[in-house]
């Protein structure tokens, strides 16, 4: 369906980030197997019931609509999640994976923060004050697990740099 009014081009984005929310939820799941770090572990399994929480509230919003999720896929998820598979097919060390996926899932935030964003805006624009509410609970959930990467960043990869071992 040719995206011809902000109305239209409000439900693809809200498509592709749905898409992406569902991507997200499975690289969480193995993220959180391949995580060595009891702290980075337990965080990640916050964050994908965050997940679970942000698939919902867009279903909400597509409720509110009265319309059903289009068929997008998000092809800059697709794109993180491939050169993730591409690193994996290099054997990298236990650590060294536990830093790529800290490093992939910030620039997985950044780009879920941008499309809410605009999301967001796109709402305002369009008198959708509800799906607002929902799509701004979504950013907050994000700009947190963003500035929660941001800070333990640094720490893992003094561990990987000292050989130190994470605490499990």
């Amino acid at each position: 369906m040719p995206a011809n009014s902000l109305n239209d081009l409000f439900r693809h984005g809200l498509g592709d980030i749905y898409d992406a929310e569902q991507q997200i939820l499975a690289v969480l799941d193995q993220m959180e197997t391949e995580t060595a770090d009891e702290t980075i572990r337990n965080r990640v399994r916050k964050h994908r019931d965050e997940t679970e929480q942000q698939i919902q509230n867009l279903e909400r919003c597509f409720e509110l609509l009265s319309a059903q999720a289009p068929r997008v896929q998000c092809a800059a998820i697709r794109g993180l999640r491939d050169e993730k598979r591409a690193f994996q097919q290099e054997n990298p060390s236990e650590q060294a994976l536990e830093v790529f996926n800290l490093d992939a899932a910030n620039k997985t935030e950044h780009y879920e923060i941008a499309s809410y964003r605009g999301l967001i805006d796109q709402a305002r624009a369009l008198g959708q004050d509800d799906i607002r509410r929902l799509l701004e609970q979504n950013l907050r959930q994000e700009e947190e697990m963003s500035r929660w990467i941001e800070e333990h960043q640094p720490q893992v990869l003094e561990r990987m740099q000292g050989g130190t071992r994470p605490r499990r």
